[in-house]
Parts: structure tokens; sequence; C-alpha cells
């Protein structure tokens, strides 16, 4: 799901629109009189829906565990990258990097994760999930799975797939866009900031 398919996607990178493509304005360039306009908004919609239910079902299962939501989120990440870099955490997570720090120190205090000084840069650091941590990460997936499964009881097996497929389809076809406004307004922050804060960003990263 973190690649890019199909043809658009040689052409996209993190600086660069898909081709083709305006995701800036966000509407594709192709007829608007096939009812695909409202198709598209009902789907918006539900999105939309489902990340402010899953959102708060986050909170629900994080907080059952003694974790913030964006804590949670940080072990999930952590899970995913292997050790790395703080910079490399908060580009993941989409926040600034003294953000991810702080999340960091607070997880680390928690016995959660645990910090080495980084061997080719000894201003960075680079993070990784603690034994703790991995056991932590472990009870809060049973806790997710148990709600999914109870969730879908009722759905054949080759539905859940299907929709599974679909959901990485989407993934897929949509994060190019979202790579490109990330990078974009990562870009104007830089643009913005003092060498002295630039400087203190790359210390931490």
């Amino acid at each position: 799901m973190d690649g890019t398919t199909g043809p658009d996607a040689a052409d996209a990178g993190p600086g660069r629109a898909p081709a083709g493509r305006a995701p800036e304005s966000g509407v594709a360039q192709s007829g608007a009189s096939d009812g695909r306009p409202e198709a598209t908004e009902a789907l918006l919609h539900e999105v939309r829906a489902l990340m402010r239910r899953m959102r708060s079902s986050s909170i629900v299962v994080a907080q059952a565990h003694g974790l913030q939501t964006t804590q949670a989120q940080v072990l999930f990440a952590l899970r995913r990258l292997g050790e790395c870099r703080v910079a490399r955490l908060a580009e993941k997570q989409l926040v600034d990097p003294s953000v991810a720090s702080r999340q960091v120190a607070a997880l680390e205090k928690e016995g959660l994760v645990s910090r080495r000084p980084d061997p080719e840069d000894a201003r960075a650091s680079l993070v990784t999930l603690s034994e703790q941590g991995h056991a932590h990460l472990a009870e809060l997936r049973r806790h997710h799975m148990a709600v999914f499964s109870e969730a879908l009881q009722d759905w054949p097996t080759e539905r859940v797939v299907r929709f599974t497929e679909d959901i990485e389809a989407f993934t897929e076809a949509i994060q190019p866009y979202y790579d490109y406004i990330a990078h974009q307004v990562s870009k104007e922050t830089a643009s913005t900031e003092s060498a002295p804060e630039q400087a203190a960003k790359r210390g931490d990263a």
C-alpha cells in the first residue's frame, strides 16, 4: 500500500504532481457528465465518515491501554519503519520534528521505545521499539483485531478479501496526490523558517 502503481506512477515523485492531474485544484481532467462527480463526492463522504469513526475507536482502544492516540500512532509507525531517525518518523507522521521528538521522549520515559546515538551523525539519534513497546503494541493489535473480527463476523471471507483489495487500490491511487501536497507544504514551511530553526531541526534528525 505504500507504493504507487499505474501508468502515472513513474511520473509521480514527492515533489511532482501526478502526470495529467491537478491535485492542487482537486479536480481530475476528465468528463463530468456521467454522474462521476456525485459518485466521487459520495465516496469522499463515506471515507471521511470512516476516518472519524476509526479515529474515535482508536482513541478508545489507546486509552484502554494507557496511551494517547498520538503515542499509539508512533508505536505503529516504528513497527512499520523499524529503527529510524526522529526526522524520518516525523515525515511519516506528517508532524514537525520537534513534535515527534517530544512524542518519542514521552514514550522513552514509559519504556516503550529506546534511543541510541546515530553512528553516522553524532547530533542525531536512532529510535526503535523496546521489548516492552513490542509487547504493548501486540496488545493494541489484538484489541483492534477483536473489534474487527466481531464487527465483520457476518461477512464471508471473499467479501473481506475483496474489500481489502479495493482499499489497497484506493490507497495506491490517491497516495501520489497527498505526497505531492505534503511536499509542497514542507517546502513552504521551510522557506519561512530562519537558518537557526532549520539547523535545530537537522540536529533533531
